[in-house]
């Protein structure tokens, strides 16, 4: 859609990312999932759980279905560009993958951030952060597979989906690399300016 963005918050506040102005708040909606791919509907969930898709052109919404138990903290949501595909992950279990269209899900036992779906919807990368460092898993949306890990923080898609990049920090030191998500071949790029980037 381009020109409107979710935000997190107890509500969820629908603002134009070109002019800065507010166009809406939605209640009952404590968490932005995404919009579909024709920016018609936006999925959210409630306090209990529950996914509600509204319709952006009348801002009405209905329940679909419940995505997790109202006694389980929620981690993180995200909807895939294909606004079919939605990833839940509580803090304490594994991450759900649910269809938004059929209800049908796919559970797996990978825990962690959830941090980008490929363009075309079929991989997802999740975040790991341990006391050695943190590193991110590329996985198979629908096994679950972890196809490759990369010793990463934060990593990003390019637009047609067959390389990822991410930024690093080891040994007191921030670097820039990008891989080939086929192959897993890529290169590292130590980065020295002050003005580094922390994430892409």
């Amino acid at each position: 859609m381009g020109k409107h963005a979710p935000s997190r918050s107890d509500v969820t506040r629908i603002w134009n990312t070109r002019s800065g102005q507010l166009l809406r708040t939605l209640g009952n909606a404590s968490r932005a999932c995404g919009f579909s791919v024709d920016g018609r509907r936006l999925f959210t969930l409630d306090s209990a759980r529950m996914l509600l898709e509204w319709d952006t052109q009348t801002w009405g919404s209905r329940p679909r279905f419940r995505v997790m138990s109202p006694d389980e903290h929620l981690h993180s949501a995200m909807l895939a560009r294909d606004g079919i595909t939605l990833a839940v992950m509580p803090r304490t279990l594994g991450a759900t993958i649910w269809n938004t269209e059929t209800g049908k899900s796919i559970s797996h036992d990978f825990l962690g951030q959830l941090r980008e779906f490929s363009p075309d919807s079929k991989l997802l990368v999740v975040e790991v952060q341990t006391w050695v460092g943190d590193y991110v898993n590329l996985l198979d949306v629908r096994t679950g597979r972890v196809i490759r890990s990369y010793p990463t923080g934060i990593i990003a898609f390019s637009p047609d989906g067959k390389s990822v990049a991410g930024v690093g920090y080891s040994g007191g030191k921030r670097s820039i690399s990008i891989w080939n998500t086929s192959t897993g071949q890529g290169c590292r790029c130590e980065v020295r300016r002050r003005d580094t980037p922390a994430r892409v």
